[in-house]
């Protein structure tokens, strides 16, 4: 079985998916953790016994359930217990601050919470118990993990439950799981979503199908393209979920050689700029590599090096309140999956409108506009926020993005850049993207980062971090020429900015906010 029947499934919920993958296919590997594997038989009775054990501790439909936890086993389980309660799955990824841990459990108010004690060097216990104590949560579970890929004992402890899973009667737009924002430029933002929003994912498979696909897992859990991408795609096609606890170039393509890994989907571009990066890439075995997509910009010379080694590639636009939008064809040349965003899903209601004084004055033309979209199952809303919710979404259903975009003449969606990114300097509103995109083409360019800073002469000038490719001796000299053949010359970065690396965050996406605070506060660079 790959899909239920498409007439019913909108009116399934999660657990109704994965039960009947089970069924059908119980012996066939479900999830891949270093040397654990565990089959959807497997997989569903531990689900069962997870839901039991939090059902006797009190949690029911509509409660919140927390897990910090790295991409393993356990928190796939949880969710899926959740989903089976009619609770809600509360992810919180290994690089969460303390304060934010604290604000997010205040905020959700979980009734339950499970956590790693330690991972690479952190220690979470006492922060943990901290929020969990002042937002009157029960004892948390807290985990030991090994190298090998086995369920921590304590986990495994907590599941050891004699106590019987309640029926638990679920609407496909009932809540399954919560994601906050990474909060860089503000408080963080609980996006709802729900079962439907989740299942929304088939629509890829409509352009790109697939059928028992061994799928790449290293996104974080709390993160939609964990939920969405990476979890709900292996159960809507009966696939299996190879997971790593956290991106690392040289372990993906290891565990890609060794588990004959067939589909990475929703990459974030860095991961794969630092893949192809690896000196010794031409000794791994990536042929099992069916297809790779990526969400967001990425420089051509390193989509032409994937096809190297995958038939195929793509990408995707997307976002956590929505999931996924649009995708490029696989027929599709290279030009177009790395200029564009692909076509809308089947499902979704795209409307561009101009932005006020959106006239390029160096062209008489129509600038980028600003994308709006909808579709039946997007996000409930964010989370004990009304004013923002409204802001985001008007009285007929369509979802401001914030994005700025265009067609081309094919029908695919170009993605210009974020409308709150736009460095507006002497008159002209300076799209980053572009920039990015011109620079990275450079083979000398691993990554760019363009931001705007204060300037006295222009309101804000255009400042460019930039990391040098693996054995490149590229200055900023050869930089301004590059970008001279390419963009108008008001375009180009008024000052250059070399680092050995820039910072990110837990999705794998530049840190924005942290390289321009580097700029104006020079003692913070990360040189």
């Amino acid at each position: 079985m790959s899909a239920p029947p498409p007439v019913e499934i909108d009116r399934l919920g999660v657990d109704d998916i994965f039960t009947q993958q089970a069924r059908s296919s119980p012996d066939r590997q479900f999830l891949v953790h270093r040397a654990l594997v565990l089959t959807y038989a497997q997989t569903d009775e531990l689900v069962a016994r997870c839901a039991a054990a939090l059902a006797a501790v009190g949690v029911s439909h509509g409660d919140r359930v927390a897990i910090l936890c790295a991409t393993r086993p356990e928190a796939t389980i949880v969710f899926l217990a959740c989903a089976r309660l009619g609770a809600v799955y509360l992810g919180l990824g290994t690089r969460v601050h303390a304060r934010e841990l604290t604000f997010v459990c205040e905020d959700a108010s979980p009734s339950f919470i499970f956590s790693l004690r330690e991972f690479e060097g952190r220690q979470y216990s006492d922060d943990v118990l901290a929020a969990a104590a002042a937002a009157g949560m029960p004892q948390p579970v807290l985990m030991t993990v090994g190298k090998d890929g086995s369920l921590a004992p304590e986990f495994s402890a907590f599941l050891d439950s004699t106590a019987s899973v309640p029926l638990a009667q679920i609407d496909s737009s009932d809540a399954v799981a919560i994601i906050y924002t990474s909060g860089t430029t503000g408080r963080p933002k609980g996006a709802v979503i729900s079962h439907r929003g989740l299942i929304n994912i088939r629509h890829l498979f409509t352009i790109a199908p697939a059928d028992q696909p061994r799928l790449l897992s290293v996104m974080p859990i709390d993160h939609i393209g964990y939920l969405g991408n990476e979890l709900m795609a292996a159960l809507l096609t009966g696939g299996t979920l190879v997971q790593l606890p956290r991106f690392d170039a040289r372990d993906v393509a290891e565990t890609i050689q060794a588990h004959r890994v067939t589909i990475w989907q929703g990459a974030i571009p860095t991961m794969l700029t630092r893949l192809v990066a690896l000196d010794d890439l031409d000794s791994f075995d990536l042929s099992s590599l069916q297809r790779v997509w990526w969400a967001g910009q990425l420089p051509e010379r390193v989509g032409a090096k994937i096809l190297e080694f995958a038939d195929e590639v793509g990408a995707s636009y997307g976002m956590t309140e929505l999931a996924s939008i649009t995708m490029t064809r696989p027929s599709d040349p290279l030009g177009v999956h790395i200029g564009t965003v692909g076509v809308p899903l089947a499902d979704i209601e795209v409307r561009l409108e101009p932005m006020p004084n959106s006239l390029d004055s160096s062209s008489g033309a129509a600038a980028s506009q600003e994308v709006f979209l909808r579709r039946t199952g997007m996000f409930l809303g964010y989370w004990n926020r009304p004013v923002e919710t409204a802001e985001a979404v008007d009285d007929d259903g369509w979802f401001r993005t914030g994005d700025l975009g265009h067609w081309d003449g094919d029908g695919n969606l170009v993605i210009d850049g974020r409308s709150k990114l736009l460095v507006r300097s002497g008159g002209y509103n300076l799209s980053p993207f572009e920039i990015e995109i011109a620079l990275e083409s450079h083979p000398g360019v691993a990554m760019a980062i363009v931001v705007g800073v204060p300037d006295d002469e222009f309101g804000e000038a255009a400042h460019v971090s930039w990391v040098a490719a693996s054995g490149s001796r590229v200055v900023e000299k050869d930089l301004r020429a590059h970008l001279q053949e390419r963009l108008a010359s008001y375009k180009i970065p008024k000052v250059f900015h070399e680092y050995r690396d820039l910072p990110l965050l837990a999705n794998g996406k530049a840190n924005r906010v942290q390289i321009r605070t580097s700029i104006v506060s020079p003692s913070s660079a990360p040189r």
